[in-house]
């Protein structure tokens, strides 16, 4: 095995950790099924007509945006059909969106088939989009400094 070999070698995936798909399950469903309840305007968030604080803390200390900042507004923009101001808000927040999607069902999945052994490929694949996600959102924010 040649060093990059063994820099990007990931073991088979074995779903067996039940309290950490669980704790995943609920973070990732709050995540996609509370903007649902939300509203928003291009300044805040809203929850049954009450103005949910600015929780930003770069923004509160430092006075500039997170590489975060406009996600919770985007995703609740998503959940309102409106793709494009979405879109506008955080130029990851639909990617990001669907992937929480889809790790429900892989949650879902690893808690129906405990012990199943998914192989290579899911690692090497999860890795790639997280990695992308990150550098995305990386240099978004950069860009957004120009």
């Amino acid at each position: 095995m040649n060093k990059i070999d063994r820099f990007i070698y990931f073991e088979s995936i074995v779903c067996t950790k039940k309290s950490t798909h669980w704790t995943y399950l609920i973070v990732l469903c709050v995540m996609v099924f509370l903007p649902f309840l939300l509203t928003t305007d291009s300044a805040s968030v809203d929850i049954a007509g009450l103005k949910i604080p600015e929780i930003c803390w770069s923004k509160r200390i430092f006075n500039f945006s997170c590489p975060g900042c406009g996600l919770t507004r985007s995703f609740v923009l998503i959940t309102q059909g409106q793709f494009y101001a979405a879109f506008e808000m955080h130029k990851l927040g639909l990617i990001i969106y669907l992937f929480c999607v889809s790790q429900i069902f892989f949650r879902i999945y690893c808690l129906k088939n405990p012990g199943k052994d998914l192989g290579k490929f899911l690692p090497y694949t999860f890795s790639f989009i997280i990695t992308g996600i990150l550098i995305g959102l990386f240099v978004i924010w950069l860009c957004s400094f120009i």
